[in-house]
């Protein structure tokens, strides 16, 4: 609402382009909209404003003494406008924080230690520190603790967010007369076979 009166802020948007192309066609091209379109909104801004903002003359369309008066502040607020509504920038070189990672030694092999050297170009003053898992490492991810987790476990996804990063397998190694040497190798070993022999991790 401007004075009173019921205001589409879309105008404004109008009016500036208006005020800088003194041109009906060539705002109603950049605005993507019809010229009569423009038109309207002129008429209206023109009532509301109680000046006739642009008029014709010899040399083509001018802006009015009021018109040239609002043109600075209708284009700082405009500018202003947009720079409010666009998301925040993140420029990873300017990140000065450390991060803990939850993590087993594989994990760190597989995941962390590969990324380190995009992570030290992208991000030089990030730090990241790695913790063992634990049992409680979803309450300790939630509660801001820790950053994140890298584990095979299943999530509850009501309290994180997770990203599928591989699918890993598990090999067996065992001496060639060993009694599962013969187990049929398109078959996976079962966990009651692996847990009656004895194993090392």
């Amino acid at each position: 609402m401007l004075g009173g009166v019921h205001f589409d802020l879309n105008s404004l948007v109008t009016l500036g382009l208006l005020l800088r192309t003194k041109s009906v066609t060539r705002t109603a091209q950049q605005l993507g909209v019809s010229q009569p379109s423009v038109s309207r909104s002129l008429a209206q801004l023109r009532s509301l404003l109680g000046d006739p903002l642009l008029v014709r003359t010899a040399g083509g369309m001018e802006l009015t003494r009021r018109a040239e008066e609002l043109a600075p502040s209708l284009q700082d607020w405009l500018a202003t406008t947009a720079g409010l509504l666009e998301p925040p920038r993140f420029d990873p070189a300017t990140l000065d924080r450390r991060f803990r990672v939850a993590s087993t030694d594989f994990g760190v092999a597989a995941v962390v230690a590969p990324t380190l050297p995009h992570i030290g170009r992208a991000a030089p003053l990030a730090a990241i520190d790695i913790v063992p898992l634990t049992g409680d490492m979803v309450a300790r991810l939630t509660a801001g603790e820790i950053d994140l987790i890298i584990s095979g476990l299943d999530p509850d996804p009501a309290q994180t967010y997770e990203r599928f990063l591989f699918t890993e397998t598990f090999s067996c190694v065992v001496d060639r007369h060993h009694k599962l040497a013969a187990h049929p190798t398109d078959r996976p070993l079962s966990v009651e076979d692996f847990l009656s022999c004895p194993h090392i991790s």
